[in-house]
């Protein structure tokens, strides 16, 4: 009986090892990224890798690799075109990725249905100076000086000179699948887990300038003008009043519901205990729904670069029928909700939202969402 017991615990303890060990490797924030990790051969050693960017220790028919690792998950792998310093002429993340990724997946061995140059084409890839192998050229050299555009929020042009001789110059659309690597069914799989997995943002701690605000008719009542986006009614406009310090805050009150909940579902803010039930409508697929802290769920799309504009759809009684569009205008989408919320539970700040999202709608879909009757 002695030596089954010895037994059964040795068992035991190396598949708690072995859990452990599983739960210690490094997953991939997109399916391509997998693939490219086991066409490198690289997924044990992608394992073990640390959060933070890995630069130096990774090479492909000797050119060098860039990789990332962002809470535990492999978030790119590509070729190091750009430096740290390159990067920060601007601060969309993606853009870099994209260039990296993309060149070197055309690189490898990877199963794919189309030649590199039909793939180019379909991708709208252009080249205005340099070919590909131009670009591939460049690969590891960071020491080109770099210009980056944004051609009206539809393409990325990215251009490098040495000294002030053009050598390279390509420009692509801005659509979040394609900055990516990604697919409708796999973004609408993956943005469930994500939004779980978020964490609730601190609040912001920005100062309000007083000069900035617009008092109105009302008592004690002051707005701070916004954007708009697609149509006047969809707005970033925040609501303030005075506290009895002088200090301004965010306007949460039974007086002004609406105004309140503008300031609820576009801000972290106000701390409350609400919960949004969420439906989940899917491209190919049937509907899933999950309900997670109302924080949080605003916390993923702010953390995603997002921005919130708010809109009301009708108000009867004190059920209120809102628009939420959450914006990525640098990666070229929406996350398009319809949030149905009684206005009752404002006051005790806690209860039950409910809300449908059709996610990831390239932006210039969203007119024709705006039109759908069901919508």
């Amino acid at each position: 009986m002695k030596t089954i017991f010895c037994l059964l615990f040795m068992v035991f303890t190396l598949s708690g090892v072995n859990t452990l060990s599983l739960m210690a490797q490094n997953s991939y924030q997109t399916d391509l990224l997998a693939d490219m990790a086991e066409s490198l051969k690289l997924a044990n050693q992608l394992n073990t890798l640390e959060d933070g960017r890995h630069c130096t220790e990774f090479f492909y028919k000797k050119r060098p690799l860039n990789v990332t690792v962002e809470n535990g998950r492999v978030s790119h792998i590509g070729y190091l075109f750009f430096s740290k310093e390159q990067r920060r002429l601007m601060q969309v993340p993606a853009v870099y990725n994209f260039l990296e990724r993309y060149v070197l997946a055309l690189d490898l061995p990877l199963k794919r249905e189309k030649p590199v140059e039909k793939q180019l084409a379909e991708d709208n890839i252009n080249f205005t100076v340099g070919e590909m192998s131009d670009l591939r050229k460049q690969v590891g050299d960071t020491t080109l000086n770099l210009k980056i555009e944004n051609l009206s929020d539809r393409r990325y042009k990215i251009s490098w000179y040495r000294e002030d001789k053009l050598t390279c110059s390509v420009d692509f659309p801005i659509s979040y699948d394609l900055l990516h690597g990604t697919e409708m069914v796999e973004n609408e799989r993956r943005i469930v887990e994500a939004i779980k997995r978020a964490a609730s943002l601190p609040a912001d701690t920005t100062k309000i300038n007083p000069k900035s605000l617009v008092m109105t008719w009302q008592p004690n009542y002051f707005v701070l003008p916004g954007d708009t986006c697609y149509t006047a009614e969809l707005s970033t406009t925040r609501y303030y009043e005075k506290s009895g310090d002088g200090k301004y805050q965010l306007l949460f009150n039974r007086q002004h519901p609406l105004e309140s909940l503008a300031n609820l579902l576009t801000t972290v803010n106000l701390k409350s205990d609400f919960r949004i039930n969420v439906r989940l409508r899917k491209y190919d697929a049937p509907d899933e729904n999950f309900e997670v802290p109302l924080l949080q769920f605003i916390s993923y799309f702010l953390s995603q670069g997002c921005t919130p504009y708010f809109g009301v759809i009708s108000f009867e009684g004190t059920l209120a029928v809102c628009e939420l569009l959450m914006r990525n205008a640098n990666e070229g989408y929406c996350h398009v909700m319809k949030v149905t919320c009684d206005v009752e539970q404002l006051l005790d700040k806690k209860g039950n939202i409910t809300a449908r999202l059709t996610s990831y709608v390239p932006t210039f879909k969203i007119k024709n969402l705006f039109k759908e009757d069901e919508y």
